[in-house]
């Protein structure tokens, strides 16, 4: 389900594609059988990558409900917020840039268990200071799928519950190169 379009020329000024940021519909990303899925640019628009499209379902049809609600609602607010009330405060459509979150569910898919480089990171961000806690507190967060051979720059985050009647985030990740968005489902 589409959620908006980003606009690229915060990421490259020459780059004037727009990047769909969308909702997988998919009951297997929510229900963790299907950990991610990606879909690309194509001359046809975006469309899911074929390697996800199994993953797809037409099971979809309570969220779809909610999510018409929710896009009535900000049709006529120009803001969402988790319980659709308009006296509540606005809630971001889309956080762009920053770090995601680690040390949750979504970041086991980053980590390679052959090496130690979880456990270092972790305890540079326990150390709070320093060197190493400078190297990972900014460094960029990236995302190597190895079924398609593509490498993700983070992109950001968006809350599962401002657009369906449920819990969770979509940590979004994004090729240039490629013009493939990745989302991986978090629910930590």
């Amino acid at each position: 389900m589409p959620l908006g379009l980003l606009s690229t020329t915060k990421l490259a000024q020459d780059d004037k594609d727009n990047i769909l940021i969308a909702m997988p519909i998919s009951m297997a990303i929510f229900d963790g059988d299907v950990p991610y899925i990606v879909y690309s640019l194509t001359d046809h628009g975006w469309q899911v990558d074929a390697s996800y499209l199994e993953s797809l379902s037409d099971d979809f049809e309570s969220y779809r409900e909610y999510y018409q609600k929710a896009a009535s609602f900000y049709k006529k607010h120009a803001f969402l917020n988790m319980s659709l009330n308009e006296a509540e405060d606005g809630e971001p459509l889309f956080e762009f840039g920053g770090q995601p979150e680690l040390g949750c569910n979504w970041d086991a898919y980053l980590w390679d268990e052959e090496s130690d480089d979880e456990t270092r990171y972790f305890d540079a961000i326990d150390e709070e200071s320093g060197d190493n806690y400078d190297h990972y507190a900014t460094r960029e967060i990236g995302f190597f799928d190895e079924q398609s051979g593509v490498d993700f720059s983070y992109l950001g985050t968006f809350s599962f519950s401002i657009y369906v009647d449920g819990g969770g985030e979509g940590i979004v990740f994004y090729s240039a190169k490629h013009k493939k968005v990745l989302i991986i489902a978090e629910f930590s």
